[in-house]
């Protein structure tokens, strides 16, 4: 993670409007944004840590402001890296930091990752990865696109 005297914001997840999974104005997409403003103060403190290994902190740079952003993610580990999910799409702004950076860290069960080779994959491609009450509710919430991260390392 970042050290030193870089500014590090903490934000929730960026809900922006996304053009190809769950619009935030459908019922559902207005859900899953009332879920993570209800989770986000129970999520920041959970997120990284050894013992909660369901979210991770992804650390990400903005593209054009230059600054550190820190944000707790679902992430699932697979033999070669992660797969996150991205309810509201990947047009909103975090997705297209680690796209346009390459890479971004991830801090997952207390240990910093780098990860590189940022992909948007398709929910047939990201389900496998995931156990039978996430995939329950990865289709409940209709979410489509998922980002697949290699670690750098590998």
């Amino acid at each position: 993670m970042a050290s030193g005297r870089e500014t590090t914001t903490i934000r929730t997840m960026n809900t922006e409007a996304a053009t190809t999974s769950t619009p935030r104005g459908s019922p559902i997409g207005a859900a899953i944004h009332w879920l993570t403003k209800v989770t986000a103060p129970l999520g920041r403190p959970l997120a990284g840590r050894r013992w909660f290994p369901l979210w991770a902190v992804l650390e990400h740079r903005g593209r054009t402001s230059g600054r550190v952003y820190r944000i707790p993610v679902v992430a699932i580990h697979t033999a070669d890296g992660f797969i996150i999910p991205v309810p509201f799409g990947a047009r909103t702004q975090w997705v297209r930091n680690i796209q346009a950076a390459g890479g971004a860290t991830l801090r997952w069960k207390g240990t910093d990752y780098e990860v590189a080779e940022p992909e948007v994959i398709e929910a047939a491609q990201a389900l496998p990865s995931f156990g039978r009450i996430e995939r329950a509710g990865i289709k409940a919430f209709s979410m489509n696109e998922f980002i697949r991260v290699r670690r750098a390392d590998s």
